[in-house]
């Protein structure tokens, strides 16, 4: 590829997408088969890059290749949040770990048979003296005789056919110029201790903040061969996913283990994907921070999170004192240093009665929550304002799906794929289901059961420029099979009312399409009660000439017209309409 190309790719990405932290250049290298320690690399060994020098870049003298090596010529170091993650990647602990999650991505890897990356063998890594030249270019050992005098090697003799790759950490040497001479690496790795010699660092480096992660396919000498090429790049990728363990997202490193920082809200509309978040983040910790213990509280009554307390004291088997109720147990042992590190998840902290409490009146859970500092709380809320009386300023605001997002989601959450001619169905749905991930996954796994449904709804679309109720007086009046129009209808209603807001439009605006739905399907008093609410609630919300109150009110004043000779429909009338009209 190399260090151009690589830049372009690097400005592009970087134009795209202005916020990435991390780039992560994975492929295959030239390798020192010894560190300037003595240390052994062989084949299929990964190497992770601490650095990056050019060693291309410099004069060529009649004689001789000069590099520059001024410190304006150099690249930089990697940052701060790199060198972290490295540090803690080369440790003992560390590198185990990262070791062993190696082999294991790359024994899946192995498994694909139209991958062939297999290991090659011992056989088939060979390492002549650097002095030993190949005689004919682009052909291989095999093919022109090499055979020149062997370099032993103390690790490939110990470990046998069954050689397992490790992984290295060092300075790698980057440039536009495959590196093919044993002599000249000897004194690269003599004079500046590299490990590595590759075609694309370079170009990345000043771009991205970057780390370059290569498998060893030859030992950058004139006997190439292309036989560990596979094996070397699925090293690499497998060591790729296995150092992504160790690269703590920002949001969690900053906004949830700082020393600052004990409590954290997750705030945003119900369904939205908070709990999954929570959840999610939870079971992190217990992967990456085995030092934690996590406890996950509902905060959905007080009666919920005495429930949970005491759930905890009998899973981590709590001393209780015979006066102390649950809560108060929970509290006192996880306030106490030897209670260690922890999470504690109160999800679902909506009611700013049952968190908060009143003065002098009731006491809210927030109350009884432990402090320590070794302990963080994570709270979940629809309400930005629980959050910020729980959290002050350490709020994360969690957005709602867009809608290329949603339409992945939901294609894949679905048990049939969804031919090309129902495209426009889904956008429909979606936006029904106002892009939040509870509702879509509630959703996929009931309404598109009735996927004849689906396909009527599709032939029935309207023009793009309708309003959003004319649009849905139009897809419903064409309906041929009204019944499951409202079958739809009325999950997707009580869905919503669930995880939104009696004032929410999109919920709203579904109530009105499923009070038509009635009207089609006879149930005019049906249809009654549910434009009631809606002419009620969009009333208190809406301003007098908004169309949608005049829609939801013409409709209700049809419905009544219908049901003219019920004395109780004339008192409603009245109530909800007004005297006149």
């Amino acid at each position: 590829m190399g260090k151009v190309h690589a830049a372009a790719a690097a400005s592009s990405c970087r134009a795209s997408f202005p916020h990435v932290k991390i780039a992560l250049v994975v492929g295959v290298c030239g390798v020192a088969p010894f560190k300037r320690s003595g240390e052994e690399i062989v084949l299929g060994d990964v190497v992770i890059s601490e650095g990056i020098i050019q060693y291309d870049f410099g004069r060529r003298l009649p004689d001789q290749f000069v590099p520059k090596e001024g410190p304006l010529d150099s690249l930089g170091r990697p940052n701060q949040e790199i060198r972290g993650v490295l540090a803690q990647a080369k440790g003992i602990s560390g590198r185990q770990q990262l070791v062993s999650e190696m082999a294991r991505y790359l024994s899946i890897l192995c498994q694909n048979p139209e991958l062939h990356a297999e290991y090659p063998g011992v056989v088939y890594d060979i390492l002549f003296e650097a002095s030993y030249r190949h005689s004919e270019d682009q052909k291989l050992c095999e093919q022109v005789g090499c055979d020149g005098k062997l370099v032993p090697r103390c690790r490939l003799q110990a470990m046998g056919p069954s050689l397992a790759p490790a992984i290295h950490f060092g300075l790698m040497a980057s440039g536009d110029s495959v590196m093919k001479s044993g002599e000249d690496w000897d004194r690269e790795v003599e004079a500046r201790d590299i490990v590595a010699f590759e075609m694309e660092g370079a170009g990345v480096w000043d771009i991205l903040p970057c780390i370059v992660i290569k498998g060893a396919c030859d030992y950058a000498d004139s006997h190439k061969s292309k036989v560990w090429q596979r094996y070397a790049a699925a090293t690499a990728a497998a060591c790729m996913k296995a150092f992504l363990g160790f690269w703590v997202p920002s949001l969690y490193q900053d906004l949830l283990f700082a020393e600052s920082r004990r409590k954290i809200a997750l705030v945003g509309l119900g369904g939205i994907g908070k709990t999954q978040i929570a959840l999610q983040l939870a079971y992190w910790i217990k992967e990456k921070k085995q030092d934690y213990s996590v406890f996950w509280v509902p905060a959905l009554s007080r009666a919920s999170f005495e429930q949970a307390c005491v759930q905890i004291i009998d899973a981590c088997e709590i001393p209780t004192a015979d006066n102390n109720n649950a809560v108060e147990s929970v509290r006192q042992y996880l306030s106490l240093e030897r209670a260690g590190k922890w999470l504690l998840v109160v999800d679902n902290a909506d009611d700013m009665q049952t968190v908060i409490g009143s003065i002098g009146v009731d006491k809210g859970m927030y109350r009884s929550l432990p402090q320590s500092d070794e302990g963080r709380i994570l709270f979940t809320t629809r309400y930005r304002k629980v959050a910020v009386s729980v959290a002050g300023r350490n709020i994360l605001e969690v957005p709602a799906m867009g809608r290329d997002e949603a339409r992945s989601y939901l294609k894949e959450a679905l048990i049939q794929e969804i031919p090309s001619s129902d495209e426009q169905v889904i956008d429909h749905l979606l936006t029904l289901l106002t892009y939040l991930l509870l509702a879509i996954t509630r959703g996929s796994s009931e309404v598109f059961d009735m996927h004849s449904l689906v396909h009527l709804v599709t032939k029935t679309w309207v023009a793009e420029n309708e309003s959003e109720k004319e649009q849905s007086q139009a897809v419903i009046a064409r309906l041929e099979e009204t019944k499951k129009a409202v079958e739809m209808l009325e999950h997707v209603v009580e869905t919503q009312e669930k995880i939104l807001a009696e004032d929410y439009l999109h919920r709203l605006a579904s109530e009105y399409e499923l009070a038509r739905a009635y009207l089609a399907d006879g149930k005019t008093k049906k249809a009654v009660e549910m434009l009631e609410h809606v002419v009620a609630v969009e009333a208190e919300i809406l301003a007098e000439g908004d169309p949608s109150r005049h829609l939801s009110q013409d409709l209700l004043q049809y419905c009544y017209e219908r049901l003219e000779g019920a004395g109780a429909v004339m008192e409603s009338k009245a109530s909800v309409l007004g005297e006149e009209m």
